[in-house]
């Protein structure tokens, strides 16, 4: 059974036993975030639960986040009082690599699951190349040399590091990021997805004029291995494929097509890769958890 705080109910998690939220609040950033799921239920905790009223607004359209977070200190020894060994979504209703997030915090938050190795943290950020920053950066580098001096293995084993994509453009935006990352595991958060992907055809940042991670110097110049200026992406490290559709109002909802998650479940059986297929809507628009898909449901998860 999912485990939550009165603020962490943001439904649907059939991947994780638990959500944590050390940080509140978040920045839409791209087409995805339109019907955000948690900028709703935080609307609707703003009236019954203290903290949530800077976080949110209504618009036109419905209600998104300001761009305001909390930085929740408190929360950060929950992990030490579960009970069991759990899989953990961290910051469902945020995002750890929000621009406010300060880096020192970030920092606080990695210490924690640090300390907690009993339990597996699932980091999805949309944030891509905040987060490669952070690595990168005094905080991050902190983090890492305290794990040495206490003689703990880096990459931490419990924390798998991901991104959150709902299209291509999003996807071979954020991917590279994710590649250059210094985790022990990887994962694809494909939610909402609202368009079709090709894994195996992510577009280099060299493309863009970015320096990429799959790309080399030669004599002075950037060279891209990237075959036609793409690559496989889930040949990159990447250890887990979740997908899932857009919930919310069915009036405002996105509808996926089914061949998107076929061929997006294709390339993961031909690539080796586990793959979950989280949620889908019906032809009344009605969620389904855990669908089916080709006679089977798709629950496969990392060893």
């Amino acid at each position: 059974m999912i485990t939550t705080d009165v603020d962490l109910a943001v439904g649907n998690h059939e991947c994780w036993d638990t959500v944590w939220n050390p940080v509140r609040g978040c920045t839409p950033v791209s087409a995805g975030c339109e019907n955000c799921t948690a900028a709703r239920l935080a609307a609707h905790l703003s009236y019954t639960t203290a903290g949530y009223d800077s976080l949110v607004r209504w618009d036109g359209a419905g209600p998104a986040w300001t761009g305001m977070v909390k930085m929740e200190s408190e929360k950060l020894c929950d992990p030490l009082l579960w009970r069991g060994d759990r899989r953990v979504l961290v910051c469902g209703m945020g995002d750890l690599f929000a621009p406010r997030v300060t880096d020192v915090f970030i920092g606080a938050v990695f210490m924690a699951m640090m300390c907690n190795e009993r339990h597996t943290f699932y980091v999805a950020t949309k944030y891509a190349l905040q987060m490669e920053q952070w690595f990168g950066s005094h905080a991050g580098q902190s983090v890492m040399e305290t794990a040495f001096e206490s003689k703990r293995e880096w990459p931490l084993p419990n924390i798998c590091m991901g991104i959150s994509a709902e299209d291509q453009v999003t996807l071979d935006d954020r991917a590279a990021h994710l590649i250059t990352v210094p985790a022990a595991s990887k994962f694809l958060l494909l939610e909402p997805l609202i368009g079709g992907v090709d894994l195996e055809r992510v577009e280099c940042p060299l493309m863009r004029g970015e320096p990429c991670a799959l790309c080399c110097e030669e004599n002075g110049a950037t060279v891209c291995e990237c075959i036609d200026g793409a690559y496989n992406v889930l040949q990159e490290g990447i250890d887990w494929v979740v997908v899932g559709c857009e919930t919310g109002p069915r009036t405002r909802t996105r509808a996926m097509n089914s061949e998107w998650v076929r061929e997006i479940r294709n390339q993961c059986e031909a690539n080796r890769t586990p793959f979950f297929y989280k949620q889908s809507r019906d032809r009344r628009g009605v969620r389904i958890s855990l669908p089916m898909l080709d006679g089977r449901q798709w629950l496969e998860t990392p060893v």
